[in-house]
């Protein structure tokens, strides 16, 4: 007997072990009305009119546009903000070629092609490229790669298609096969602190006319190395692009509230510290953003086709980061 319900305790605490590694933490964080502005324009870069400009990231010497409008990436000086290379099809010795999501390291740029479902691995240094063929998804699925980062050597990249199953962050393996990581998302995705976090933006809605993408999903997730999510409720309003580090706090420019918030995710607090509604834009249109190392903030504005640099107004601010 004695036997028996050892067995049965021995059973129990390893499927209590079980359970708890796979344990999914949700913790709501509100949005505090109340402008804590911290941020200025510092500086203003004009864009063209015609551009539509999906991403921005940064190194240690350029600043990185993706325009899907005019399927160009611009690398711009990061010193005097002039356009110093142009990436197009022709770079790649291709005649069609959409860019997305982008990746920057000191050598390396990485750039999504959504026209051949392919990734571009360009050497910064000497101009040379590789290719990396990503799997062939269902042909009659409308599916549009948005985000890629890369964490501890894995490449990461999420998807945005028509089928709600299919809508996932994915691993990227040496052959190009997509990997379900993380399931029923659909938004962008960086690296912190050597950590993938994915902020998700948007839901697909069905009704009688079809499905169509909305706002309204917005969460935070922090995966870690084992692919489990630790996941936070931001506010309905909020339709978040990508997630920066900030000192100890994380911001993300906002389409929904067109601001920039900050959130302090060990509290569940958060506050706007950049508002376009300051802008005198009366359809205020914040687009990506971009954090620099010097903890210099880089966003465009859509509504005016620019690119801002954003730097803190009072000096004291700078010691809470």
């Amino acid at each position: 007997m004695k036997r028996k319900y050892l067995l049965l305790l021995l059973v129990t605490v390893l499927l209590l072990g079980c359970t708890s590694s796979l344990e999914k933490k949700k913790v709501d964080i509100g949005l505090e009305e109340k402008d804590d502005i911290q941020l200025v324009e510092n500086k203003s870069i004009p864009l063209e009119k015609t551009s539509d400009i999906n991403d921005i990231v940064v190194n240690k010497q350029f600043i990185f546009l993706s325009d899907s409008q005019k399927k160009l990436v611009h690398l711009l000086n990061k010193d005097n903000y002039k356009i110093i290379k142009t990436l197009s099809a022709k770079s790649f010795n291709m005649d069609l070629f959409t860019p997305s999501g982008l990746f920057a390291t000191d050598d390396m740029l990485y750039m999504l092609d959504n026209v051949h479902k392919q990734i571009i691995q360009y050497n910064l240094n000497d101009d040379t490229h590789k290719i990396i063929q990503l799997s062939k998804l269902d042909t009659i699925m409308l599916n549009t790669f948005m985000s890629i980062t890369i964490v501890n050597k894995k490449i990461f990249l999420s998807l945005s298609a028509n089928k709600n199953e299919a809508n996932c962050i994915y691993e990227v393996e040496e052959n190009g096969q997509l990997k379900k990581v993380v399931k029923g998302f659909i938004g962008y995705l960086n690296t912190v602190d050597n950590s993938l976090v994915a902020t998700n933006a948007y839901y697909h809605k069905q009704d009688k006319e079809g499905t169509h993408i909305t706002t309204g999903d917005s969460r935070v997730m922090l995966v870690n190395d084992k692919n489990q999510v630790t996941a936070y409720q931001l506010d309905s309003k909020v339709a978040p692009y990508k997630m920066y580090q900030l000192g100890n706090f994380m911001i993300t420019s906002s389409l929904g509230t067109a601001s920039i918030i900050k959130y302090d995710i060990k509290n569940n607090t958060s506050k706007v510290i950049y508002s376009m509604k300051h802008t005198g834009v009366e359809d205020a249109k914040i687009g990506m953003l971009a954090v620099d190392k010097d903890n210099t903030v880089y966003l465009i504005d859509n509504s005016n086709h620019k690119l801002m640099k954003l730097v803190y107004s009072d000096a004291k601010y700078l010691d809470e980061y």
